[in-house]
């Protein structure tokens, strides 16, 4: 309000100043040496155009200063449009709100779940563990539904029992293990020579065992080897000679089969004493 009527008091004075300049143009009119019906011809002349071009610069400045002014009015009605649109967003999401099932109170009590509240169909869904074969039931109750939940909060303690008893059983394996181990390398390490840092992993008389058992190993290797050849040369000489293959069969019988032996024994005696008479 306070810049409209600074505006119009600049109106105001750009009018007098019109005025002051119109006068003073009269005046220098009227004192110059033109004819008198000249003079008055161009003095009204003059007197017309500066009167209509103060008309025209006060009217365009009343334009600016109305449009100027209806700038302002614009911007605060558009201002005025946006909170408003936001606030109807808003109050139509909380009508929306409220029209759910679950959040309008039922004048009345209900037993059974409304089919339309999705919400807590799909909790009862989720919370029935009963096997149902071909006959579901037709309508879901809030007794149900609290059983169920029940139920799930009995599951959940009793798991929670368990995890807390299995952490207490999980420490105190853990403890025993501490001091099984500790005793392990007490009895291990007893009596080592190293006075501070780790103890010796390696002490003189198991590495002079191990060393032995080395030795003995390399020689019980080389034992294995030279009895291996032997062997070889045996089967060689078997597959070579007959009479040394039938004193292995005989010396193999004479353990696994007696009467066999006897026989081949006597069988062998009549062909020498065959040969003999021949």
């Amino acid at each position: 309000m306070r810049s409209r009527v600074k505006e119009a008091e600049a109106v105001c004075r750009v009018v007098e100043e019109t005025s002051h300049s119109s006068r003073r143009r009269r005046s220098l009119v009227s004192s110059s040496t033109a004819p008198p019906y000249k003079s008055t011809r161009s003095f009204a002349l003059i007197s017309y155009l500066l009167t209509q071009k103060s008309r025209s610069e006060f009217l365009t400045l009343a334009y600016e200063i109305e449009l100027h002014g209806h700038r302002d009015i614009y911007r605060l009605l558009t201002a005025i449009s946006f909170s408003l649109q936001k606030q109807h967003r808003a109050f139509e999401q909380r009508m929306k709100m409220l029209q759910d099932p679950v959040v309008m109170g039922n004048r009345q009590e209900r037993e059974t779940i409304d089919s339309r509240d999705k919400f807590l169909s799909r909790l009862y869904t989720l919370l029935d563990d009963d096997e149902y074969d071909d006959h579901a039931p037709i309508f879901l109750t809030y007794a149900k539904l609290a059983e169920n939940a029940g139920k799930l909060e009995q599951q959940l303690s009793s798991l929670r029992a368990q995890t807390a008893s299995g952490r207490y059983r999980q420490q105190d394996m853990l403890t025993a293990l501490v001091k099984e181990l500790r005793e392990c390398e007490e009895a291990v390490y007893a009596g080592s020579i190293a006075s501070s840092g780790q103890p010796v992993l390696s002490p003189a008389p198991v590495v002079d065992a191990i060393s032995q058992l080395g030795t003995m190993l390399l020689k019980l290797e080389q034992v294995s080897v030279d009895i291996i050849k032997v062997a070889n040369e045996h089967k060689q000489a078997i597959k070579s000679d007959s009479v040394l293959a039938t004193e292995r069969e005989l010396f193999t019988y004479f353990f696994t089969d007696p009467d066999r032996l006897r026989r081949t024994v006597a069988d062998v005696e009549k062909r020498v004493q065959a040969q003999q008479v021949s």
